[in-house]
């Protein structure tokens, strides 16, 4: 019985080590694909005239970072980088959220609040950016989340005064209002799915195409730029756990959720 439960401590460290091995596995390849990335834009500078790619970042004067964005949700290992020297820190729900700051699922799912109801979902080893979450003199919000890795879900609000895009190395996805999509990137294929509204996907060298309801896009910007639009949308393994958090749990606002189902 003795060594049995000396035993017994050194499983729940390894239970606990595991999934944040994963996180920096998964951190890993995405540097090691910006790396990538800035060689290839470098060599196409230096071989060619070609106009520099879009950025989804746009600033204008008198803008601020007063907005209320906060991680709804977090289920398993998620991790978030709050870019104050601590790197990468483990999750709470209702932390807010600011322009910045990294978030990084293990074998995690987590969940992105913005203000007028906009969700961000993500599923299992997925890193997102949120590279823009300002407010403009006007009122408008500007919010630009950078996908390097992973499968996200957006679903955006019907409301007016907000802009959401999506950034996916230099291809730039705008999203339209009351758009419900996913966002599939691996480092072999990148896919597009709108399931309701659309949405306007631009890459060098100055394409740009409209992604409407039931439609998907494959794409790669490394390999000449964006595939043809194909009818319909494929069903994916977290298609279940996405429609069971929307109908459980996207109603009811971060401030008034109760568990539901999908984060059991």
């Amino acid at each position: 019985m003795g060594s049995g439960e000396g035993r017994r401590p050194t499983r729940v460290r390894l239970r606990s080590v595991v999934p944040w091995v994963v996180l920096t596995v998964v951190l890993s390849h995405v540097a090691n694909a910006d790396a990538g990335d800035a060689r290839n834009r470098q060599q196409s500078k230096d071989s060619s005239d070609s106009p520099a790619p879009p950025r989804c970042v746009v600033t204008q004067e008198g803008d601020t970072r007063v907005r209320s964005v906060v991680l709804s949700h977090a289920r398993g290992q998620v991790g978030l980088d709050r870019r104050k020297g601590r790197g990468m820190e483990l999750a709470m729900q209702n932390m807010p959220v600011v322009q910045g700051m990294k978030l990084v699922t293990a074998d995690g799912y987590a969940e992105v609040e913005l203000e007028d109801g906009t969700h961000i979902r993500l599923t299992p080893s997925t890193v997102v950016d949120f590279d823009q979450l300002a407010l403009h003199r006007s009122g408008e919000r500007a919010s630009v989340i950078g996908v390097p890795l992973g499968t996200v879900y957006v679903n955006t609000a019907e409301r007016k005064g907000s802009e959401m895009r999506l950034q996916v190395g230099a291809t730039c996805i705008s999203v339209s209002r009351a758009t419900h999509l996913r966002l599939e990137i691996s480092r072999d294929r990148i896919e597009l799915a709108v399931f309701t509204g659309g949405a306007s996907v631009e890459a060098p060298p100055g394409q740009a195409i409209a992604v409407g309801k039931k439609q998907s896009l494959p794409f790669h910007v490394d390999r000449g730029g964006m595939a043809t639009i194909v009818p319909g949308v494929e069903v994916r393994p977290y298609d279940t756990w996405e429609a069971e958090a929307m109908k459980e749990y996207e109603p009811r606002g971060f401030l008034r959720r109760t568990p539901m189902t999908a984060w059991r």
